[in-house]
């Protein structure tokens, strides 16, 4: 067969079921205000009547092209790669070790319009890097069109060093800025790592109340950006808030909004599922299957722990009461334990949205709300209370991952950078990468009950190195066309001390 080589551009209009530029719709104002630590809380809690609506504009027009590919589930000898299409095409994918010589095939099928189709591209060898094209051709066409070179790499064995990065809370509505996404991305695509992890509040389905299914042009939208990395960079998708996975709002049914949400997720996105190299929730949630929600695995030096708070929260309840009811579940707990006390990987990274309870009703807050309710034991006026809540169960999660050496908890939610630190265990709060002119920070750490640590205004990603002696984490500001390293600081594999200070 004869392929063409040449990258494809974007050349087909959007099908019917993309967006439009900006979709406005009516939903409950979620958003929540103060924050502050024990003692000088003020009111507290969420400013907002619970009745409100507002109006929310979400920014899901992308640029005309042929297809996106999202590459995930990475192990030692497997890949799995996403495309959808806009168009009726036929494609192969032709990899290989040398670049000059791409030996394997998988074998050539059809995409339809709109359907996104999972390819596991399969007989890898670990610790190598691969290049890759998608070989394509429209419907009744003879020559294949390829697109590449690109590249992946798989399982790095333990002692190889490699760099991963990390966004959190791109929303896509106001005051984000698509420009500025988009330049966050390919700052990341430039460092090429061998992984990208989101943190969430990425498909903001739940601020669109009942038309909780126009967010379906939002999960279109993000295949989008996260494909100008996601070609290359695996991507792990971490629940947020807004995504509308949470369990409370699940009455049984597929089409509830977590129902809703969890399908058009696993359906765009191929996060890991338990398979001997990831772990992670195992148990099928009827009628949806298996949530891949939480989970876990090894690469290099490190292990990487994804936490979900949010579908094993079943209770809505208000108040006081409503803080320890926010709760990982006891099984993913337990799992979290066991993964844990099982590895002896040098490094141990956890990634959750925000901690588990939070410091106000908003779930805000870092190292100083990780003393409270699950996540640290103690109620806000310092009373320890975790026997009494979660009886049975050894420790707070803070405790957990202080025994077994945790280096660093990535979280987001509070749309800023802050590098903290907690009992040896960093409490690293990510930037958002598309907000323009850096927000307040200064109200915003005030205000979400950020006390010490370094702070600095978003937009930007983390840039993160595992080596051997030591992990070295870089705050990349994207404000200006070419990144800036704003932050930076080193961590030792000992785990339990800090070692050289972070440096601006």
């Amino acid at each position: 067969m004869k392929i063409s080589r040449r990258r494809a551009v974007g050349l087909m209009l959007f099908a019917p079921w993309a967006a439009a530029a900006q979709d406005s719709v009516v939903a409950p104002d979620t958003r929540r205000r103060g924050n502050r630590p024990p003692g000088n809380r003020g009111p507290g809690g969420p400013q907002h009547n619970p009745d409100q609506k507002k109006a929310s504009t979400f920014y899901t027009d992308v640029p005309a092209h042929d297809f996106d590919i999202i590459l995930g589930r990475p192990t030692a000898d497997a890949i799995t790669a996403s495309v959808l299409s806009y168009a009726e095409i036929e494609g192969f994918f032709s990899y290989g070790s040398d670049p000059s010589k791409l030996d394997q095939e998988s074998a050539p099928q059809r995409f339809r319009a709109g359907e996104p189709v999972e390819v596991v591209l399969t007989k890898l060898r670990p610790n190598q890097a691969y290049s890759y094209c998608f070989n394509w051709r429209r419907a009744g066409a003879t020559d294949y069109t390829a697109d590449g070179p690109r590249r992946f790499q798989t399982q790095r064995s333990r002692g190889s060093e490699f760099t991963f990065t990390v966004q959190a809370d791109s929303h896509l509505d106001d005051p984000q800025a698509a420009s500025l996404y988009t330049n966050t991305l390919r700052a990341v695509q430039a460092d090429a790592p061998d992984f990208h992890i989101d943190l969430g509040d990425t498909f903001m389905t739940d601020k669109r109340g009942q038309q909780f299914a126009t967010a379906q042009s939002q999960y279109l939208a993000q295949r989008y950006y996260l494909g100008l990395v996601g070609h290359s960079a695996p991507v792990f998708l971490v629940l947020g808030n807004h995504d509308g996975e949470t369990g409370s709002r699940f009455y049984g049914k597929g089409d509830s909004m977590p129902g809703w949400s969890n399908a058009m997720r696993r359906r765009y996105f191929p996060n890991p599922l338990p398979n001997g190299f990831y772990t992670g929730n195992n148990m099928p949630t009827d009628p949806l299957g298996l949530l891949q929600d939480y989970y876990s695995w090894e690469w290099g030096n490190a292990l990487s722990v994804v936490l979900d708070p949010y579908w094993f929260t079943t209770s809505r309840s208000k108040g006081p009461a409503a803080f320890w009811e926010r709760s990982l579940g006891e099984t993913q707990y337990r799992w979290l334990e066991s993964t844990l006390a099982k590895s002896n990987a040098p490094f141990r990274f956890v990634f959750i949205h925000n901690l588990v309870g939070g410091g106000d009703e908003a779930m805000r807050g870092g190292a100083e709300a990780a003393r409270f309710f699950e996540w640290g034991g103690r109620n806000l006026d310092g009373t320890p209370e975790f026997a009494q809540h979660r009886p049975g169960w050894p420790a707070p999660i803070h405790d957990v991952l202080k025994k077994y050496g945790v280096s660093v908890v990535f979280h987001g939610h509070d749309h800023f950078f802050a590098r903290q630190e907690l009992d040896g265990i960093v409490y690293q709060l990510v930037p958002q990468p598309a907000t323009p002119g850096g927000r307040n920070v200064t109200r915003m750490v005030s205000e979400y009950g950020y006390v010490s640590g370094d702070f600095l205004p978003s937009p930007g990603y983390l840039w993160v190195s595992v080596g051997n002696s030591e992990t070295h984490v870089v705050f990349k500001n994207t404000s200006s066309e070419k990144a800036e390293q704003a932050f930076e600081y080193r961590i030792p594999s000992s785990q339990r001390n800090m070692g050289s200070a972070g440096k601006k």
